[in-house]
């Protein structure tokens, strides 16, 4: 009995071993259905897979293979192509494969700022016929990436790409479309643009630290991020902002009823305008 539950034992541990050992293969949301890949410039293509295992890549007629590393990490790069498609993206491990349909060769631009550029082609001026016109442009291509916040550099995000057409348009960001569109008939090429932008942010917020270390001002905060204590300082920080999201709700003078004509304002006091709000 003891010999038999040293076995399952064993068992169960070679099995944990080799669930840690194999990973699924995968890629970033980035390579996905209806993509556009850059034009005349080498495709890098990257994602994950079992420590060591083969990955083979295949678009257009071109074909490679190469090994991750031990973390299961892998990088592989085809030749340029002339800007063209709709052609499949094959990615074959040793027992997983992956295939991406409607992959366009073209122009690939990264669209980010504020809310000039976030704002939507539904918002925008005659929003109603340049919708409609948009069915016009299936070449076009656009990647909404999902806001989301991180205290350290991500390996993915969140998105899908989207073709243009009078049903998905609405939700581009009208100056990336609008662009995009100019380049289309300018180039007649397909075109693919990245729309990573997010109304209100500093330039800082999407900056690495290391281009940051060359600004002395930001030293102190900079020390503060490294420290071992930082950690705990983004929990309090959290916990801080989730306080104020829900005091927020509870906002003074709403239960008393300041818009009536028949509230009472005496006991209200003076504040110089222009001036700070905590004054």
């Amino acid at each position: 009995m003891k010999k038999a539950f040293s076995f399952l034992v064993l068992v169960f541990l070679c099995g944990t071993f080799s669930a840690r050992l194999s990973a699924e293969l995968s890629m970033p949301h980035i390579f996905a259905d209806h993509m556009v890949l850059q034009r005349n410039e080498a495709i890098n293509l990257w994602g994950s897979a079992s420590p060591k295992e083969k990955v083979t890549v295949e678009l257009n007629g071109q074909k490679t293979s190469v090994r991750a590393d031990a973390s299961g990490k892998w990088n592989a790069t085809l030749r340029p192509m002339e800007a063209g498609g709709p052609y499949t993206l094959i990615v074959k491990g040793k027992k997983e494969r992956l295939a991406f349909d409607d992959v366009l060769l073209g122009e690939v631009w990264i669209c980010s700022g504020q809310s000039n550029m976030e704002f939507r082609l539904h918002a925008a001026m005659n929003a109603e016929k340049e919708i409609a016109d948009a069915e016009n442009y299936s070449f076009l291509r656009s990647f909404n990436v999902k806001q989301e916040m991180s205290h350290r550099p991500l390996s993915d995000l969140q998105g899908e790409w989207r073709v243009c057409d009078s049903g998905s348009a609405g939700d581009f960001s009208a100056v990336g479309y609008f662009f995009a569109r100019e380049l289309y008939r300018k180039l007649g090429v397909p075109v693919g643009f990245i729309n990573t932008s997010w109304g209100g942010t500093d330039i800082e917020s999407w900056m690495s630290m290391d281009a940051i270390d060359k600004f002395p001002k930001y030293k102190r905060l900079q020390d503060r991020m490294r420290s071992s204590q930082f950690e705990e300082y983004v929990r309090r920080s959290d916990e801080n902002r989730a306080k104020f999201v829900e005091s927020m709700k509870a906002e003074p003078g709403i239960s008393e009823k300041w818009y009536l004509p028949s509230y009472s304002k005496d006991d209200w006091k003076e504040v110089s305008v222009p001036g700070l709000w905590a004054e």
